[in-house]
Formats: structure tokens, C-alpha cells, sequence
């Protein structure tokens, strides 16, 4: 069963034997790569503890969570363009703890 699974997506010209050999390969190289990612953060982790650093998972959220507000005022704060009733283009200002801004950019006739 898995040998007709594979036969199937062996590509024009290519053995399955090339096909298993390059799925090796590139597994190996994979699990390289994860060893590696795992013993930096393990290092990381240790040297953190040696110099009593590193911050509380409260610390880590707030300072997300701040992220995040900036990302959302930024975002209020840059100017959209809408059409509105079709016959106007506006740029909308808005910013929290601001009064709205609108500048009509375009004035379309009305039929």
C-alpha cells in the first residue's frame, strides 16, 4: 500500500529509489536543523538562568499586549478612503481620543 502511494507521486524519469533518497536526505537534514534550533534555545534558556535574567510571563504579556494596542492606534490613526453615497471620495482621519477628520478628495456628479 505505501509503496503504490509513493509510486504515484514519483515525478517522469525519476526512480523510486532517487525519490526515497532524496526524502532521506531531506529528512535528515530537518532533524538537523530541529537538533539545532533545540540546543540554541536550550542555551539560551541556561545562560538566562545564569545571569538571572529573563523576564515573567506577566512581564512578557503586558509588553504584548502593548504591542498590540500601538498596532491597533496606528492602524485607527492611517488615513482610509472611502466613497460615500457614491459621490464623494473621502480621506478619513480617526485617531482614539480624537475627533474625526474627513477631507473630501473627489466630487463625483450626481446623475
Amino acid at each position: 500500500m505505501v509503496r503504490a502511494e509513493v509510486e504515484v507521486v514519483v515525478r517522469e524519469g525519476e526512480s523510486l529509489t532517487q525519490f526515497i533518497e532524496e526524502a532521506v536526505v531531506a529528512a535528515a537534514a530537518w532533524r538537523r536543523v530541529q537538533s539545532e534550533f533545540v540546543t540554541r534555545g536550550e542555551a539560551a534558556i541556561e545562560r538566562s538562568k545564569q545571569e538571572g535574567g529573563g523576564q515573567s510571563v506577566d512581564e512578557v504579556m503586558a509588553d504584548l499586549q502593548a504591542r498590540l494596542d500601538d498596532a491597533k492606534r496606528d492602524e485607527l490613526c492611517r488615513p482610509h478612503r472611502a466613497v460615500v453615497g457614491g459621490e464623494h471620495l473621502l480621506e478619513l482621519f480617526g485617531c482614539e481620543g480624537r475627533q474625526h477628520q474627513y477631507t473630501v478628495l473627489h466630487s463625483v456628479p450626481t446623475a
